[in-house]
């Protein structure tokens, strides 16, 4: 994971024609405390004296996350937090479902476990695959009729040829066109 920071400036100093502010690190395990001491250090160091009010003017964040000039800063640590925790794939999630707009929902997805990476297109279609038959089964454990084959999703009927192979390339690219362009690719 490349570096997080951001660059805090002095809004006085800003104002009066000053350039005043500091690049802050956001180290794995920053904490939102942490955060504050630095800007309390910038505003203290300002050129004007008793400065109070800042901005983020500049910010290193991967995928092209972008942040505004006011964030939350509990947000900010936090976010910091998670990029060191889930790396490239949170990046990629935040920025297929809004931005840091929608933080605290990937959060929580990424937390719950509700969000998956899988290795690879083969391995998305299998377990989907494998959710579907789940669900066939269920269905038919529970003393329902036995399942037609126009029950079956459309996605494993247009995939099975008469040899009974199931064709996991075509199911992923069946599942990607009908998600609308949701599903991540993010394979390594």
């Amino acid at each position: 994971m490349e570096d997080i920071r951001i660059y805090v400036a002095c809004l006085a100093s800003y104002v009066g024609g000053h350039l005043h502010g500091e690049w802050i690190d956001l180290n794995p395990g920053v904490e939102v405390d942490e955060i504050h001491e630095a800007i309390a250090e910038i505003l203290k160091s300002s050129p004007i004296h008793n400065a109070e009010e800042w901005a983020v003017h500049d910010y290193e964040l991967p995928s092209g996350l972008r942040l505004s000039e006011y964030p939350d800063l509990e947000m900010v640590a936090l976010l910091a937090n998670a990029l060191y925790t889930y790396d490239e794939p949170f990046a990629a999630a935040l920025n297929d479902c809004g931005g840091v707009d929608n933080f605290y929902y990937i959060l929580d997805t990424f937390e719950n476990g509700s969000w998956r990476v899988f290795g690879s297109k083969h391995e998305l279609a299998e377990d989907i695959l494998e959710m579907a038959w789940d669900s066939v089964g269920a269905f038919t454990r529970y003393g329902s009729s036995p399942i037609e084959w126009s029950d079956l999703p459309g996605v494993i009927q247009n995939n099975i040829d008469m040899d009974a192979v199931y064709d996991y390339e075509a199911s992923y690219r069946d599942l990607y066109e009908m998600s609308d362009g949701s599903i991540l690719e993010l394979y390594g």
